[in-house]
């Protein structure tokens, strides 16, 4: 693996957003995840499963809610979409069917070591890219 600044763990939402705040700040990093993009969201909710946020509460940087039910809740299905869809849009550098075990970081020499193992892509599918410019705070 070519030397980082950072390693992000995990493609939900949160390391997606993670990763456009950091590309938007131009620290090059990656973005491991141990299945495919939105995962958990994929596979480890029910069919039935709702967010308890009305969709206008939504949000990623850069992304509000893009819909016509602003009041409604999203389902697990439409959330993995919208991830999958975030991460596409943004160009987030994910590496599927990758796992960390391990990682620490050596403040004197500013370098770091992790244990990264490779896994074939579960169903082929995997999302990278160069990540877009623009800003990136709370509020966007």
């Amino acid at each position: 693996m070519p030397k980082l600044s950072a390693v992000v763990v995990g493609a939900g939402h949160c390391g997606l957003a993670v990763s456009r705040c950091l590309a938007e700040r131009s620290i090059d990093h990656v973005v491991l995840e141990r299945g495919e993009v939105a995962h958990s969201w994929r596979t480890q909710r029910w069919d039935s499963f709702r967010l308890l946020t009305p969709n206008w509460m939504t949000r990623l940087p850069g992304r509000s809610y893009p819909g016509t039910d602003p009041d409604g809740y999203r389902t697990a299905a439409e959330t993995a979409q919208l991830i999958a869809e975030y991460a596409t849009a943004t160009g987030a550098p994910v590496r599927t069917g990758t796992s960390s075990r391990s990682s620490r970081s050596s403040r004197r020499s500013s370098s770091s070591r992790s244990s990264i193992t490779r896994h074939p892509p579960p169903s082929g599918r995997r999302a990278c890219g160069a990540a877009s410019r623009g800003p990136c705070s709370p509020g966007s």
